[in-house]
């Protein structure tokens, strides 16, 4: 059996969350709904990294698993002792961004990729911690060879082989 294949996207700079669409009307009385900047200036560099990683590979059709591992900046305005506790892991990240809108930020950016869909994630290991150096590093793991879309007995002998 092959080794599942992995990559590795790291996005620099603060985690942000995925912020929940924006609805406005229009002058023309139109709604419109878009996501914020914030949210979809990270997807953006999310996604740019994913090409550069990605460069030479198709988006996988394969179950998928993701790891999420969010470094979050330790506050300036902490006190030196505060400072140290969180980058020893003694005080965790317990504000904004939620982990889940995290998750789904990573979710959507990578989503025509890494992975044809997002539906092909079948598993999530995420956490946020303090780091130095904010950043989010994504990795992607090949987590089976068999989608859901196998449409019969011939077509699942044939990829099992």
């Amino acid at each position: 059996m092959n080794d599942p294949r992995v990559w590795t996207v790291t996005v620099p700079g603060a985690p942000v969350g995925k912020s929940r669409a924006r609805v406005v009307r229009g002058k023309n009385g139109k709604v419109h709904a878009y996501t914020p900047k914030k949210s979809a200036n990270w997807e953006k560099s999310a996604a740019m990294e994913a090409k550069r990683v990605m460069a030479n590979d198709e988006p996988t059709c394969l179950p998928v698993g993701l790891c999420l591992v969010a470094f979050m900046p330790i506050p300036k305005s902490w006190p030196a002792w505060k400072q140290g506790a969180a980058h020893d892991g003694l005080i965790k990240p317990t504000g904004k961004p939620d982990l889940d809108n995290m998750v789904k930020a990573a979710k959507d950016a990578l989503n025509g990729i890494a992975w044809k869909d997002d539906s092909q994630v079948v598993s999530v290991t995420a956490m946020k911690t303090y780091g130095k150096k904010p950043q989010v590093v994504l990795k992607i793991i090949e987590v089976g060879k068999i989608p859901s879309s196998v449409s019969n007995r011939s077509e699942l002998r044939e990829l099992i082989a």
